[in-house]
């Protein structure tokens, strides 16, 4: 089934969202019905329908605000093993999913106070999105303990510059100054610095089941060949 709703939709979560996330989480799913407030997307199974509401979620919920169609409901089921015809679904090719451990940050000289400050400033205007003690637990919101060094070089274009305003990231350049930006990046490489001495320490062999969890992020690396 067509629905214009569903390509609008799309449109907005692929300004949120990386091609290859697109691709592999949204690209297989089908309009069942499209109501007047309910919109129904079929997924192949019930393995992408938990993935969607625990990871997309959020992205969806902001696409759907974009639409600006108030009291919209947007629904996921799975395909059964037949259609309606009594024909049998072709199955998906299984998922690459990699575990990768949080990345060394670049070298930075810090001091207590600048760290100081930047945890006050990130729990004022960053927490939010990548959630407290920069631990986000939200899939579409990066981790910014595993943020890249080209990120890292590119920190003020980020943050006050506006450079990933096509991926949901504000430019905070009216709050914020070159020296307040800094401090937000030496309070994130003690975080990561610190997450990773702890994840190098006794306690992760004692604790694996508890703590692999914290210490690694799976990273969907799309359908085998």
């Amino acid at each position: 089934m067509k629905s214009s709703r569903w390509n609008r939709l799309q449109a907005h979560l692929e300004e949120q969202l990386d091609r290859e996330e697109l691709d592999t989480w949204f690209g297989p799913l089908r309009v069942q019905s499209d109501e007047e407030h309910r919109l129904v997307l079929e997924a192949p199974n019930e393995h992408f329908v938990h993935t969607l509401e625990q990871s997309y979620r959020p992205a969806i919920d902001r696409a759907q605000e974009l639409l600006d169609e108030e009291g919209l409901e947007i629904l996921f089921v799975a395909t059964e093993e037949g259609d309606e015809h009594g024909e049998t679904k072709a199955e998906l090719p299984p998922i690459n999913v990699a575990y990768i451990d949080l990345p060394e940050p670049p070298a930075m000289t810090t001091t207590p106070e600048q760290v100081a400050a930047g945890e006050k400033l990130y729990h004022r205007y960053c927490s939010v999105c990548h959630s407290p003690g920069a631990t986000a637990a939200n899939g579409n919101v990066p981790d910014l303990r595993y943020s890249t060094a080209a990120v890292h070089a590119s920190w003020d274009a980020i943050v006050r510059g506006g450079a990933y305003t096509g991926k949901g990231m504000a430019s905070f350049a009216h709050v914020l100054e070159a020296p307040d930006a800094e401090a937000i990046r030496a309070y994130i490489v003690e975080q990561t610095r610190g997450t990773i001495a702890f994840c190098q320490s006794e306690y992760r062999k004692q604790y694996p089941e508890l703590l692999d969890t914290a210490c690694t992020r799976p990273l969907v690396t799309g359908a085998e060949e």
